[in-house]
């Protein structure tokens, strides 16, 4: 029973990771679907020759070779007004944390103890994920796939101080 336990609760963390970066990424995706008229590219996991490839009207959802830590989002920003960018950098972050308080609450309705530890698991990874991303830094090289790249509180600030309006 022990060890039904711990594939469950293996297989349950590496969902728990998928759909944090996938929720994320549609935080993102969002105001890049409301503000422009272009497509928006989500891409999950580790780039492959030919990713799988999953559309939803301008939305475009590459899959690659799974990798449940990575995913990014892209869109063009350019002749986006500043407010609009500023929504697009933080819509990922904010989806995190409106989804790890959300997991917060419902654990308490939950009475199975398994899942509700992996509920409040869940909700401390999403709030996680949101510290990870909002927090203004270029991750450092041994950050796997996010090595030299700056966090979306980075860009966010950037942008709204005015450093770097191409963030």
């Amino acid at each position: 029973m022990e060890y039904i336990n711990l594939i469950a609760s293996i297989l349950f963390w590496l969902i728990i990771i998928q759909a944090s970066t996938i929720t994320h990424e549609l935080g993102h995706a969002i105001w890049g679907l409301i503000y422009t008229e272009e497509k928006v590219v989500i891409e999950l996991g580790r780039k492959p020759e030919k990713p799988k490839l999953l559309k939803l009207g301008r939305l475009d959802i590459y899959l690659g070779s799974f990798d449940p830590f990575s995913g990014f989002t892209y869109v063009n920003t350019e002749g986006m007004k500043k407010y609009k960018k500023l929504l697009f950098y933080i819509g990922g972050p904010l989806m995190s944390l409106v989804i790890a308080i959300i997991l917060f609450f419902i654990k308490g309705l939950v009475l199975n103890k398994f899942l509700n530890n992996m509920i409040l698991l869940s909700s401390y990874y999403h709030f996680y994920q949101f510290l990870v991303t909002i927090f203004p830094m270029v991750y450092p090289r041994w950050w796997g796939v996010y090595g030299g790249y700056s966090s979306d509180g980075y860009k966010f600030l950037t942008l709204l101080i005015g450093r770097n309006k191409s963030c």
